[in-house]
């Protein structure tokens, strides 16, 4: 598996924590969803690494 680094806005990755605390998930399968959520949204042609 591949790593991925993020660099968050402060008052984003506290609103991360505290969906986190609240559904009890963590924050990586919070970013993981949106992600995978994301390219299942896009079309093909739109997700060419540049």
């Amino acid at each position: 598996m591949e790593s991925i680094t993020f660099n968050l806005p402060a008052p984003t990755l506290d609103a991360l924590k505290e969906i986190s605390e609240r559904d009890k998930i963590s924050v990586a399968q919070i970013l993981r969803a949106a992600i995978v959520k994301e390219v299942h949204r896009r079309k093909p042609e739109e997700l060419v690494a540049t």
